[in-house]
């Protein structure tokens, strides 16, 4: 837990959570010269990011654990370990945004709506992070609550997570 796990980041990657799940806690970052006013985001006792916006009743916004300074003395955890620990955030996260920009180049930011798709994208992004691909994909995919008439995408959408997780285990084909 010394060394940053991946070795590239795309130029954004972040969540935007609509609510707070239980497990997650945000903690001032501790340096050797004591506490700065860094937030950081430990989702079931794992670092996942840093804050970069947080409102009182409007949810918060991470960045993920890829785009943090790799020069920091965080307690960083292994590439498996964020990547099922956020794929456990999203899935106890009925409402959230996740956004990924190889460049941002003020493109417009295409919006997953397939699974099939959303399986492949994520896998491409920590493939890229580990240094395992030359390409990052962009894209934004969003976690929506149920609605009345039983709308269950957010459910389906953290199934699909874990079992992308499971599936990032196994070496790429």
């Amino acid at each position: 837990m010394n060394e940053k796990p991946y070795v590239y980041a795309p130029d954004s990657f972040w969540l935007r959570l609509f609510e707070t799940p239980v497990g997650l806690e945000v903690r001032a970052f501790e340096s050797a010269f004591g506490t700065t006013d860094e937030l950081l985001c430990y989702y079931s006792g794992i670092l996942v990011g840093n804050v970069t916006h947080q409102k009182r009743g409007n949810g918060l916004t991470i960045n993920l654990l890829p785009n943090l300074d790799p020069n920091r003395k965080y307690a960083w955890p292994s590439a498996e370990a964020f990547e099922l620990s956020l794929g456990k955030l999203l899935r106890d996260t009925q409402s959230w945004n996740l956004v990924c920009e190889r460049d941002c180049d003020q493109q417009p930011v295409p919006e997953l709506s397939h699974l099939s798709s959303v399986q492949n994208e994520l896998s491409l992004v920590y493939a890229y992070c580990k240094g395992a691909s030359s390409s990052c994909p962009t894209f934004s995919l969003s976690g929506k609550m149920p609605d009345k008439r039983g709308n269950r995408t957010a459910r389906k959408m953290a199934k699909y997570f874990i079992n992308l997780c499971a599936a990032i285990r196994s070496p790429l084909r």
